[in-house]
């Protein structure tokens, strides 16, 4: 959807045009922010109503969130601040099996991206694009292509994010399934 939003609004033929004159809307980084603060969102209420089930009808605990992190010990130091508290074990291992920390490089890890990325924007500064110029590999030319903090090609991380993210989500599609409809409360 980012993609789409950038082809309405970076000039018509930039690629063919000498790329680095044009300047790329100020509105996709906000958009870019948005993105990341939904994926990071969308981690944060599947523990919550991970926690949920492991109340038993009783309140979640409070400060619950989906730990992202580069070690094994960061994972554990987080689990005893409790932000998995309330979390069956069984989902607890299930977090921890898509941690950064199991890839080879956990900065490039899309989870880990996607925390540095989100932090950075909730918290620093938002993230301005460039076009950056295209480059070559030995499968062929790369054309111009959308690119923040020093060259990180966004649409490719976010299509790494979002399947990332996907792929979470469907696998505790299922147990979340039988969660009971939220109870609306007296305020509302």
């Amino acid at each position: 959807r980012l993609l789409e939003l950038a082809e309405q609004l970076l000039p018509e033929g930039f690629e063919a045009a000498g790329v680095a004159h044009h300047r790329v809307p100020g509105v996709l980084s906000l958009v870019l922010g948005d993105a990341l603060h939904n994926y990071r969102s969308a981690l944060d209420h599947l523990v919550f109503q991970l926690a949920l089930m492991g109340r038993d009808g009783g309140d979640a605990p409070e400060g619950t969130q989906f730990v992202i992190r580069d070690t094994p010990e960061a994972f554990e130091k987080a689990k005893a601040r409790g932000y998995l508290d309330g979390v069956a074990q069984q989902h607890q291992d299930m977090i921890e099996s898509v941690q950064p920390y199991r890839s080879a490089d956990p900065a490039l890890h899309p989870l880990g991206l996607l925390r540095d990325l989100s932090n950075v924007d909730k918290h620093r500064i938002i993230h301005l694009f460039e076009v950056a110029p295209g480059f070559s590999t030995p499968d062929g030319d790369v054309g111009p292509y959308l690119a923040i903090s020093g060259g990180l090609p966004i649409i490719q991380a976010l299509e790494r994010i979002d399947a990332m993210v996907a792929a979470i989500l469907d696998r505790f599609e299922e147990k979340l399934r039988r969660l009971p409809p939220p109870v609306e409360s007296a305020e509302s």
